[in-house]
This record gives structure tokens, C-alpha cells and sequence, in this order.
């Protein structure tokens, strides 16, 4: 897989630094269990797809590039959320560390998501951060569908709505 790079520029944006150390050296992704695209990358780091990034980007007054990198990984699919509803997935979350539900209602997807505003000052911090927030993902993912702890049995109760 080819590295992000700056097609016109002599630096990367730190969004972009961001993502190519997440996905080169801090998850190791494996280019067998993953897609690049601009911007970020999915990947199958277990049963459920991660994607990692940039949703958009902006400039300050002093021309300094922030990015907002999005990690986002999938938990349901073709759910119909209603209010009814939101008493599971409230539950479902109270556990939930470092990332909110997202839903989709135009496929049904819900989503863990973190969100990050990333620049040059904050860069260093701020791709631990986001780091961490991936793999507590992906931990949660797992917990939420493990018997010990009962979540399986909501997953299944918002599933069952969902087919």
C-alpha cells in the first residue's frame, strides 16, 4: 500500500503523519486485512471493520493546517433506531470510554466513534490519543458481543430489531 503523501507540498499535514504512523508503526496494519483510500485507511483488526480518517481539515488565521481525524468502527448493521430503542443502546454505552454511538439511518449502522482536531502543536499528544481510542474500539466491540458480561444479549435485542 502506498504511504500518504503531500502530492504538491514539502510537508505532510499532521493528520496525514497521524494516520501513516497509526497505520505503519503503532497498529502495524496488515495491507492483507486492510484498504487505503485518501485520507485513511479500513481495516479488520477482528470481526468488526475500523475506519481511521480525516473528515476534514482546516486552516488558521495563520495559515497552520488542523485536521480532524475520525476513528470509527462497526457494531450493528441495518438497525431501525427508535425511541423505543435508545434504552438498549443507552445501556450498551454506559460503557463506552472514549467513543459515542453514531447511527446511520440511511444504511442502519451503528458505529463507535472518536473524533480528534489534530495540528502541529498537538500532534505528538494527540496521535497516543487517538491511538488509544482505537484500540479501546475495538476492546469495547469484542466486550459488547461477550457473554460475561451480558451484552450480548442487548446486542442481540437491537440486532433482532435490525432483521
Amino acid at each position: 500500500m502506498k504511504k500518504l503523501s503531500a502530492s504538491n507540498r514539502k510537508v505532510l499535514t499532521p493528520g496525514e503523519k497521524t494516520l501513516n504512523w497509526l497505520y505503519e508503526e503503532q497498529l502495524r496494519v496488515d495491507p492483507e486485512w486492510s484498504v487505503r483510500f485518501s485520507g485513511g485507511f479500513t481495516w479488520w483488526a477482528d470481526q468488526h471493520a475500523q475506519t481511521v480518517e480525516i473528515v476534514a481539515s482546516e486552516k488558521d488565521e495563520n495559515g497552520a493546517i488542523a485536521d480532524l481525524i475520525c476513528v470509527s468502527t462497526d457494531l450493528v448493521r441495518g438497525l431501525e433506531l427508535t425511541d423505543q430503542r435508545h434504552d438498549s443502546l443507552a445501556l450498551l454505552m454506559s460503557c463506552a470510554s472514549m467513543a459515542g454511538p453514531v447511527y446511520d439511518p440511511k444504511n442502519g449502522s451503528l458505529r463507535l466513534c472518536s473524533t480528534a482536531r489534530v495540528n502541529e502543536e498537538n500532534y505528538p499528544l494527540l496521535r497516543s490519543l487517538i491511538s488509544v481510542a482505537s484500540v479501546l474500539q475495538i476492546a469495547e466491540v469484542r466486550k459488547f458481543a461477550d457473554d460475561t458480561f451480558g451484552w450480548r444479549y442487548v446486542l442481540a435485542d437491537l440486532r433482532s430489531w435490525a432483521g
